[in-house]
């Protein structure tokens, strides 16, 4: 696979690919555009012809437009991005001697725990990003996609929670506050009441698996969860396995939250990626995410954290932060 002239441009907007590309084509007198064409020009035709095999169906739109090449060089660009995008920010996510974008001037005073999070009380809310001096910074995304903790995010900025949560700093987007201009989607996302009376009883592990619509999610396995007792604590814990042609560029969504069955509160929740590779994949498939081998296994990179969330809150960002997961929000939704 060619490396994109490109990518830098693509890979720290705060729009995607899909979006930005044609965007970037039409647009003569953008910055990137000669470097884009230039990538589009250097695709080869075996490159297209396999590209066109296996998309089929999505690319049946193009096939009456003069253009037809050209739209199908763009379309092909956009699914390498979108790869060599989630492959670069997997590498600089799992190796723990990368600083970005810790090493940006104007984060040099903002202590970052070990896990490699930040408090959000350090920042001033802006736009869906967070505001420091001049720059604005976003949140690593929980999966490829740079919309995936959108809603999430719109859980993290309510006010009851905002100084009581830490995240990840996305190490690719950032902008200054002038440039920054994240693109807003639609979508709601409604929590129900659990029965917390009925889980605070539990002595035995209460394990559930969903296995999604293949046709429909393209790249999830399964998706497993767990309550677990541990003493006087209640372990929350669910992972989103991806299937296992798109771990180069892909991680798991892994969720975990402690509920005290004494008091009744929630110590607290984060939200993870987990990063595989061949072998740790096969070994994690081994078992149900109940076991404590199933938590050993691949590289695991925390993203966000919230003390003492209320119930009304956890049921809100489990939901928002497994969006797209249409099991996740049924089981939540039902009980």
């Amino acid at each position: 696979m060619a490396h994109y002239s490109s990518l830098p441009f693509f890979a720290a907007s705060t729009g995607a690919p899909l979006f930005d590309v044609p965007t970037v084509y039409q647009d003569a007198d953008h910055p990137w555009h000669t470097a884009l064409v230039t990538d589009l020009a250097g695709i080869t035709t075996e490159e297209l012809m396999l590209f066109k095999q296996s998309r089929s169906v999505f690319l049946h739109h193009i096939e009456d437009r003069p253009d037809r090449d050209m739209q199908l060089r763009i379309y092909y660009t956009i699914t390498q991005l979108q790869l060599e995008i989630g492959q670069w920010r997997k590498r600089l996510l799992s190796d723990r001697t990368q600083l970005a974008p810790y090493d940006h001037p104007d984060l040099k005073d903002v202590p970052v725990d070990k896990d490699g999070l930040v408090s959000l009380s350090a920042f001033q809310p802006y736009d869906g990003g967070f505001c420091l001096q001049d720059e604005v910074f976003t949140m690593a995304p929980s999966t490829n996609q740079t919309n995936a903790c959108y809603w999430l995010l719109q859980e993290l900025h309510d006010p009851l929670l905002f100084d009581r949560v830490k995240i990840r700093l996305d190490p690719l987007i950032h902008q200054p506050k002038a440039l920054f201009h994240p693109m807003h989607f639609r979508m709601q996302v409604y929590g129900k009441k659990l029965d917390w009376e009925r889980i605070r009883q539990l002595s035995t592990p209460e394990q559930l698996e969903f296995v999604p619509d293949a046709e429909l999610t393209r790249d999830v396995g399964k998706t497993e969860l767990v309550w677990k007792p541990n003493g006087d604590e209640i372990h929350l814990t669910c992972e989103e396995l991806p299937t296992e042609d798109c771990l180069s560029y892909r991680g798991s969504r892994y969720f975990h939250a402690i509920f005290d069955r004494r008091t009744g509160i929630i110590d607290h929740c984060d939200g993870a990626i987990r990063y595989y590779d061949a072998d740790s994949y096969i070994e994690r498939r081994r078992y149900h995410i109940k076991a404590n081998e199933a938590t050993k296994a691949g590289i695991r990179i925390k993203i966000f954290h919230v003390a003492e969330p209320s119930h009304a809150s956890l049921i809100n960002l489990v939901t928002s932060y497994f969006v797209w997961n249409q099991d996740v929000f049924d089981y939540f939704n039902r009980l």
